[in-house]
């Protein structure tokens, strides 16, 4: 019946509710904002406009959590593998060895190098989302063979797709093979050398490293008691390189980086650093396998980096906010679903059907903000119990 997290999920408090991974960013800073009491107005794809209370200036955008002072352009070069590779290499920095290949035309050739430069190797997307769909460890002809088979499976096919791409990089509509649908024509993979060493996960925040963390099997298959927040011990060297490494891709605000290097507590030249992950966003479902503070403290900067305002609003457990809610197809059942879920969740107040043409429903809320805030990114993302909206506009001008 319900949407709380499930057998095995911590309690729901805060920034423990079950969200994919995709989605994380965009509502922790989402939930930063609620809690600092500020305006937000939430539109489909986690596009998100921030105003504090009483302001009538131009608001401060966010897309998936990623402030606006992103460029687009900055971002689809991040999101261009072989780009973002010549560009690192190009100012000096070291990444694994590698080259791409074309899942239809070139898997071969693709083998043949992995064989040559020797197993393991990790094979990617060339272009797309950064982090996710990366195989690691691949170690032989028949594991290599079955990682490309997944990258022929259509993008909105696969397991790991998400449609939280922050730059869209992959615009080519899907081939077909005896009436199957497969990756477009052309589609690339790239094949690296599957570095060995301390992982590293830099979260480097408007220019400044703020969180690294220790994975040793990566971001995503690291068990959440094995990930260790090493901020403060990792050697100065690897942080100047971190810094250094995020400026080379220009307009980038938020960079999630990661490295691989002998020994992070020791001193490590630019050679032996390999950059194996380069992100415009900052995942910071990974800080969240350390502790949902974590989290919610890097999304808290991002935050802060963007509207500096925000850092003189102190965060409040409870809020008490006004709410439009636009472009709902049956306001009647949502407001039912909505009601069930507060109750569910000890949010208290009243929402009506204040337009049924226009889809729209009004009132009050009172409640702990990265709960409101769970719900709403809910709603406007696959829906709750087939509801769906497409606006949500939270204003906090009443004392909580």
């Amino acid at each position: 019946m319900s949407d709380l997290p499930g057998q095995g999920e911590q309690a729901p408090e805060a920034t423990t509710f079950r969200l994919p991974k995709g989605l994380r960013d965009g509502y922790e800073v989402h939930r930063s904002a609620l809690e600092r009491g500020l305006d937000v107005r939430l539109l489909p794809r986690q596009v998100m406009q921030v105003n504090a209370p009483g302001d009538t200036g131009p608001a401060e955008g966010f897309t998936h959590g990623i402030p606006q002072q992103t460029s687009l352009a900055g971002a689809t070069y991040a999101q261009d593998l072989r780009m973002r590779r010549a560009m690192l290499l190009k100012a000096g920095y070291s990444v694994p060895l590698g080259a791409t290949f074309s899942v239809g035309r070139s898997r071969v050739l693709g083998r043949k190098f992995a064989e040559r430069i020797g197993f393991p190797v990790v094979i990617k997307p060339a272009v797309g989302d950064n982090t996710i769909e990366v195989q690691t460890g691949v170690t032989n002809k028949r594991e290599f063979r079955q990682a490309v088979e997944y990258l022929f499976t259509p993008p909105s096919k696969r397991r790991e797709f998400t449609r939280s791409a922050y730059a869209l990089t992959e615009l080519r509509e899907p081939g077909k093979i005896n009436g199957k649908l497969v990756a477009p024509p052309g589609y690339r993979f790239l094949v690296e050398k599957h570095e060995h060493g301390d992982y590293l996960r830099f979260l480097v925040i408007n220019g400044g490293v703020h969180n690294v963390l220790y994975c040793a099997d990566g971001p995503w298959k690291t068990r959440r008691h094995m990930i260790e927040d090493v901020t403060e011990v990792v050697h100065p060297s690897l942080s100047e390189i971190a810094v250094g490494a995020a400026k080379v891709i220009p307009g980038l605000k938020v960079v999630a980086l990661d490295m691989v290097v002998p020994d992070y507590e020791e001193f490590t030249e630019i050679d032996d650093a390999k950059i194996v992950e380069f992100s415009e966003r900052p995942w910071l479902s990974v800080q969240l396998k350390k502790s949902p503070e974590l989290a919610s403290q890097m999304a808290d900067l991002i935050l802060e980096t963007a509207l500096p305002q925000a850092a003189e609003f102190q965060p409040q457990q409870v809020v008490a906010t006004e709410v439009l809610i636009g472009g709902a197809v049956d306001p009647i059942t949502l407001l039912e679903v909505l009601a069930e879920q507060f109750e569910e969740l000890g949010i208290e107040g009243q929402l009506h059907e204040s337009d049924h043409t226009l889809g729209q429903i009004r009132g009050k809320l009172n409640g702990n903000p990265a709960k409101i805030a769970w719900v709403f990114e809910r709603l406007l993302d696959k829906g709750i119990k087939k509801q769906r909206a497409m606006l949500v506009e939270i204003h906090q001008n009443i004392p909580a």
